[in-house]
């Protein structure tokens, strides 16, 4: 793609133990609050080589297609080339300069929205291989009153029970073979809580989910009411007349559908209270986005790195471990710098929650290095803090 220097790494040895990195497929992506009422742009498509510079960033550095950018960060392409940003107000806008401009100037005006909380710590499990754990719906709210219901595979079982309830209350029940089932019981009543428990003949059940001795709670789903899914079939239709590729499509879906909250007026309606409000968001639908996107055979560091944040978000730690190194296995050259650190950061984070400081401990320190050859000292600074509580357990 044309001209690929960037500034950093600054000198030769710096170049020749990225290079020995790349080589070996360590690199990593880190996960880094947004703020948190402000969309992003995604670059869509460029036919030379783009340069991103964060606002927390020391230099400019070369990035890919699809990458996610903010409003103060600036970007430039190398010379001859074009590149095509999609911007939050759905505006698409070229860019063919060599000196730099900020998004949010290129974009011509920012949007703001509702952004979604922290991962729901009684949501985390997912790492029982022998427990038919629920994959989806969990902890979600839904566009569907018919969703299908998928669960961990367990080895060696040949059956599975459902049963779907309502204020503990079974509404419907069903026996398959298979680890997901399409829900064909009476409608569901939008923004009702509704509850998944998976019984496997092995005699485990999805209840059994958890963290240690801790067991994983609020996993209920709700389909959203009409007036709520309007406002998001609007926000859809916008996205779909973008002309985006595929790729930039897909994720641009699942940046709306995980960040999704209901607004603060419907929370009772809902039966939220203000701690779960904002953790609860469209990410199954999300998920579902990425995941035809790889079974179309596009797969990407930065499709596989949002899916582990995604199943993140949802207590799913095992399923976002394994997105995580599927990241970093896709990694070509230092234009994956940014996800290679971003996916570490996404390991490190998970480890520290299941209880492998070690694991944690190594992921941890290969986002600090990833930070600082991008030059944010700020974030490398905030893992040192991580890495020596880490080195003390």
């Amino acid at each position: 793609m044309g001209d690929s220097r960037s500034k950093a790494p600054s000198n030769q040895g710096e170049t020749a133990q990225m290079n020995h990195w790349l080589n070996w497929g360590i690199l990593t992506t880190l996960l880094i609050a947004s703020p948190a009422l402000s969309q992003s742009a995604r670059i869509d498509s460029a036919t030379n080589q783009v340069f991103l510079k964060r606002r927390t960033w020391s230099d400019f550095h070369a990035v890919r297609v699809s990458t996610e950018i903010e409003e103060k960060d600036q970007i430039r392409v190398a010379s001859g080339g074009k590149v095509r940003v999609a911007c939050p107000n759905h505006r698409t806008p070229f860019w063919t300069s060599e000196q730099p401009i900020a998004i949010g100037r290129l974009c011509g005006g920012w949007r703001l929205v509702a952004g979604r909380g922290n991962q729901s710590a009684p949501t985390l499990g997912g790492t029982d291989p022998t427990i038919p754990y629920l994959i989806s719906p969990r902890h979600t709210l839904l566009l569907s009153n018919t969703p299908t219901f998928r669960w961990n595979p367990v080895s060696g079982v040949t059956r599975y029970v459902v049963q779907v309830k309502s204020a503990n209350r079974v509404i419907w029940e069903t026996t398959v073979q298979e680890p997901q089932i399409i829900y064909s019981g009476s409608p569901l009543v939008p923004g009702t809580a509704y509850s998944v428990t998976v019984k496997a003949s092995n005699g485990k059940t999805s209840d059994q989910d958890g963290i240690d001795q801790t067991r994983a709670s609020e996993l209920e789903f709700r389909v959203l009411r009409q007036p709520e899914a309007n406002a998001i079939a609007q926000e859809v239709a916008a996205i779909r007349k973008s002309g985006l590729t595929d790729q930039a499509t897909a994720l641009a879906f699942a940046k709306f559908y995980g960040d999704y909250v209901l607004p603060a007026p419907t929370s009772q309606v809902y039966g939220l209270s203000d701690r779960t409000l904002d953790t609860y968001s469209l990410t199954t639908d999300a998920i579902a986005e990425l995941e035809e996107q790889i079974k179309k055979g596009d797969p990407s560091t930065i499709v596989h790195r949002t899916l582990g944040n995604l199943y993140w978000q949802i207590g799913l730690a095992q399923p976002a471990i394994d997105h995580y190194n599927q990241s970093i296995s896709l990694v070509q050259s230092s234009q994956d710098l940014e996800e290679w650190t971003l996916a570490q950061y996404g390991l490190g984070r998970t480890y520290v929650a299941i209880s492998k400081p070690s694991e944690a401990l190594n992921a941890y320190q290969q986002a600090r290095t990833g930070f600082l050859f991008l030059g944010d000292t700020q974030r490398a600074a905030v893992l040192d803090r991580r890495i020596e509580k880490l080195k003390i357990q």
